[in-house]
């Protein structure tokens, strides 16, 4: 892997471990005037936090807890469209 994505990679999995109020001061100092570097990983940043992961399930008992429906149900329901 080339030094550059090796790099943005380290910065990104940084990033992400700081509150997100920390991540643009945090990056502009890594990044130290390098714009395409900072770009580059802003973005990766943005993206992630675009797409956070849906919520681990709770144990049983939890909150999440209860009956669950077939996937295969869901599915054609949502090839119909409109409303459920």
């Amino acid at each position: 892997m080339p030094d550059s994505i090796r790099r943005q990679i380290e910065l990104f999995e940084a990033a992400l471990e700081l509150p997100p109020q920390r991540r643009e001061a945090f990056l502009r100092a890594q990044c130290a005037g390098n714009a395409r570097l900072l770009t580059v990983v802003w973005q990766m940043v943005c993206q992630a936090e675009a797409t956070e992961t849906p919520p681990r399930p709770s144990p049983p008992g939890g909150p999440l807890s209860g009956p669950s429906v077939d996937p295969s149900v869901v599915k054609s329901r949502v090839d119909e469209g409109g409303p459920a």
